[in-house]
């Protein structure tokens, strides 16, 4: 039936076309062949890493396709231009191609050629390299513990000069070779070790063989298989380094006993709250610990489970355990003793404490009371030196051993130090004077810069000291002060070079007498007397004739005297008489003086 009807609407369809006058023919057309050429472009690059030649490169076309299954001609020549190798490759599905060899040290060229097609030209490209002799690495990722016949991949990375080296690696188990794996252009590949491992400890090593330009390469790795795990686990409560809490344990045996280096995640959770993830890893022995503190108020149900997963293999699950925490009836009160206990043990430690702190900070606050009041006196040091002629010092304790022929209680020891030098004074005079200037004691001399003083008084007196090439110095010994003491002096140099530094900060860049004139100067100078030849130097020669110049001009060159005489003073490396010393100070001191009958008080700061 629907046979007939398909038959008739075709029937119908014939007579409705030739009802219009006939079916339609369409005419015959020309035919033509249209060829079109493309272009091929080759990228080449050559990399060395060590001995071994990496060749990478990609065949692409004029849309920068790739272009498959194309064959590449490789050629090798070296600095000759001599043919030391020869390869065919394929490009693979993007086009690209990959080789490599082991060549000897040198440098290379390598040309890449591809012949053609019907549809595409012939492209060439080279590429230089330099080989150099070096080492390998190799980097082998092997799991430590496999569980049950899971694979075991290896991941290999061999490298040269941080280049990826493209060779073979060996595989031996139990020194016997059970594989070999084939590394890529960049010196990398994977291979699955799960067919050589047995059950029980499994010793790999992965060996990249030598050559004549470089030694072989050794890795060993151990792997452990177990095929039947157990995993058990309990938590009790302890008292770990002053916290209450929950520790939970677990260990986890093969075939073997404890398994080492397992990541461990617990999972706890208190009834009615989102669980709460630790993570942990099993010892030597296979053990693996946890510590949960369990704060106040922390009451209530408690689970815990726990994962074990393997390096390679299937993850083990203990199931867990739960309990629940009770505060004790006497914790509380334990814990309310415990903390009056610290805070009265804080209390005793604080009073000593505080004590101290409080006699540190009355010492500071007197030290810097009288810090204060040295610096609020009208003179200072160098301005009471320069009137007086000399020093005014203090003298230093020492805690030397004590010469045992002297008697400490009837002898003072005095160590004269020179303080540029940082040395004894040898040949010094030191003595002892009273209140009235009349001399107590005379010192002797012990050698190295000490000298020993009787004490047969006993109030306090003065301690005077003068040595060739130093300042005159001297200090107040109190009443019953024994022992051995040091009185650093000044020689001449440094003297003249701190009054120099004073009259610089004195001047702040002023004038200090240019309001002199001549005559003033001239009668200044007069007063003095003249330096001896003996101790007459160059920059003191010139001040004699400092009247010469113009008023204004004399400021800056007596500075400029006391520069070179500075200078002089601190690279000759011999002493000089305290005369120039005090033909300086009485200068100094005698233009002060006229300055402040000038003006009719002192300069601010001036002795």
């Amino acid at each position: 039936m629907i046979s007939g009807l398909k038959a008739l609407a075709s029937l119908i369809v014939l007579l409705m076309a030739l009802g219009e006058g006939g079916p339609t023919l369409v005419a015959a057309a020309n035919a033509y062949e249209v060829r079109v050429l493309g272009s091929a472009e080759l990228e080449l690059e050559a990399v060395g890493a060590g001995t071994n030649l990496n060749v990478r490169g990609q065949l692409v076309d004029d849309l920068g396709r790739g272009l498959a299954q194309r064959r590449v001609d490789l050629l090798v020549e070296n600095e000759r231009r001599a043919t030391v190798n020869q390869a065919r490759v394929y490009t693979d599905f993007q086009g690209r191609f990959s080789w490599s060899s082991d060549e000897v040290p040198g440098s290379y060229v390598v040309t890449a050629s591809f012949a053609g097609s019907e549809h595409l030209p012939a492209s060439r490209s080279s590429a230089s390299v330099r080989l150099v002799a070096e080492p390998v690495v190799l980097e082998v990722q092997v799991p430590s513990f496999v569980y049950g016949e899971a694979e075991v991949f290896a991941d290999f990375q061999a490298s040269s000069a941080g280049q990826g080296v493209a060779t073979f690696v060996s595989v031996y188990r139990a020194g016997e070779a059970v594989a070999a794996a084939q590394l890529d252009t960049y010196g990398r590949t994977r291979l699955d070790l799960q067919p050589f491992v047995e059950l029980g400890d499994n010793a790999f090593e992965f060996v990249i063989e030598g050559t004549a330009y470089r030694e072989a390469v050794r890795v060993a790795q151990n792997v452990r298989r177990g095929d039947r795990i157990e995993v058990r686990g309990q938590v009790d409560r302890v008292f770990l380094r002053m916290r209450r809490g929950w520790e939970m344990r677990l260990q986890v045996d093969d075939e073997r006993g404890g398994v080492p280096d397992l990541d461990v995640r617990w999972r706890v959770r208190r009834e009615g709250e989102d669980p709460v993830e630790f993570e942990g890893k099993t010892d030597a022995s296979g053990m693996a610990r946890y510590f949960v503190e369990s704060r106040a108020g922390a009451q209530g149900i408690y689970e815990v489970d726990a994962r074990v997963l393997p390096p390679a293999g299937a993850e083990l699950v203990w199931p867990g355990e739960r309990w629940e925490v009770e505060e004790a009836p006497g914790e509380k009160a334990l814990r309310l003793a415990a903390m009056v206990a610290v805070l009265l043990a804080l209390v005793w430690v604080g009073r000593g404490v505080a004590r101290r702190a409080g006699v540190m900070m009355r010492a500071w606050w007197g030290r810097l009371r009288a810090h204060r009041a040295r610096a609020r006196t009208p003179e200072d040091a160098m301005a009471r030196d320069m009137a007086s002629g000399l020093e005014e010092l203090e003298l230093e304790e020492r805690s030397e051993a004590q010469d045992e022929s002297l008697d400490p209680a009837l002898t003072l020891v005095v160590e004269l130090w020179d303080r540029w030098r940082d040395r004894g004074i040898e040949g010094a005079t030191l003595s002892l004077t009273g209140a009235d200037e009349t001399i107590i004691a005379h010192a002797r001399e012990l050698g190295g810069g000490a000298y020993a003083l009787s004490l047969s008084h006993s109030a306090t007196s003065t301690l005077s000291a003068a040595a060739s090439g130093f300042v005159d110095a001297r200090a107040t010994l109190e009443r019953g002060r024994s022992g051995r003491l040091r009185l650093k002096m000044s020689p001449v140099p440094l003297k003249i070079r701190e009054l120099y530094r004073w009259l610089v900060r004195r001047a702040h860049g002023e004038d200090l007498w240019g309001t002199l004139t001549p005559a003033q100067i001239a009668r200044a100078l007069a007063r003095q007397q003249p330096v001896s030849a003996e101790v007459s130097l160059g920059w003191s020669e010139a001040l004699e004739g400092w009247t010469r110049l113009r008023a204004e001009e004399r400021p800056a060159e007596l500075l400029r005297l006391l520069t070179a005489a500075v200078e002089e003073t601190n690279f000759s490396g011999r002493d000089y008489d305290v005369a120039l010393w005090h033909r300086v100070r009485e200068i100094v001191l005698e233009l002060d003086r006229l300055v402040a009958s000038e003006r009719g008080a002192l300069p601010p700061g001036a002795p």
